[in-house]
């Protein structure tokens, strides 16, 4: 039914009544695909004046199975219900949920230790409503880790963050030597991925387009990298725009991603 909408074969609000039905439903694949569908529409509503009315009815669909499953691991629970834990909390968090944001930064600032299944739901969703303060801290975490595994998750929760002075900091972290060379690209397009850096990465990427070929412009898969997130776009004003810089601007390698 989403690919329908999409496609504009049914109607968008003809795939989001029938989602009604998977309110109660338990099994995390299908949340799974549930939450793609959910995420893919707001992406299209993003920039228009329903966004806001779309982030209430996307939380209301999250609210019961985000309760259900809790914040804490049950005996003998099943990897899939770890799994949906994090996808349920994640994204009720992120449609605007106060109680799961609070309890977040409560398991951020608290004195024990944040439980490793959760340390991702944690971080997210205190840098998606965290300011100046968060963003400084996420970047010591970053230097400081040893293990790849928190560098990556201290990553994430820099990329992000909803505003645009933070992201930006983002964008700069990246280029420097606290991070290493085949990260960068990720951080980078992390940004593009998260909407409310999309344009914020897309200028980036234009205005830095010498230094990331003189990087990575010798081939391999970290340039096109860089492009993908360009296609989390919704409008063709910048279809044009995007197709109009890589005509003019070389980039070996990513014929297909451009596409």
């Amino acid at each position: 039914m989403f690919a329908l909408a999409e496609s504009g074969v049914l109607p968008v609000t003809q795939a989001l009544s029938a989602l009604s039905a998977y309110k109660q439903e338990n099994e995390y694949h299908v949340w799974s695909i549930v939450s793609a569908g959910i995420s893919q529409i707001g992406n299209l509503l993003f920039h228009t004046p329903h966004y806001e009315a779309y982030r209430t009815f996307a939380r209301g669909m999250f609210a019961d199975i985000s309760r259900k499953i809790g914040w804490e691991k049950h005996f003998g629970e099943r990897h899939t219900d770890t799994m949906l834990r994090t996808l349920a909390l994640v994204s009720v968090g992120a449609y605007g949920d106060k109680d799961t944001i609070r309890i977040a930064r409560e398991r951020f600032s608290g004195a024990k230790g944040i439980d490793p299944d959760l340390r991702d739901t944690v971080y997210g969703l205190v840098a998606k409503y965290g300011d100046e303060k968060d963003h400084a801290m996420f970047a010591r975490m970053y230097k400081a880790a040893d293990m790849q595994q928190e560098k990556n998750r201290a990553s994430d929760a820099l990329e992000s963050f909803r505003d645009e002075k933070l992201l930006a900091k983002t964008l700069a972290f990246a280029l420097t030597s606290a991070v290493r060379s085949q990260d960068a690209p990720f951080i980078i397009a992390g940004v593009g991925v998260n909407p409310y850096g999309r344009e914020l990465m897309w200028k980036f990427l234009q205005k830095n387009w010498k230094l990331i070929m003189k990087r990575y412009g010798s081939g391999g898969h970290l340039l096109g990298r860089f492009i993908h997130p360009l296609g989390g776009f919704t409008d063709r004003a910048r279809a044009k725009e995007i197709k109009a810089f890589f005509k003019t601007h070389k980039a070996p390698g990513t014929e297909r991603t451009i596409a």
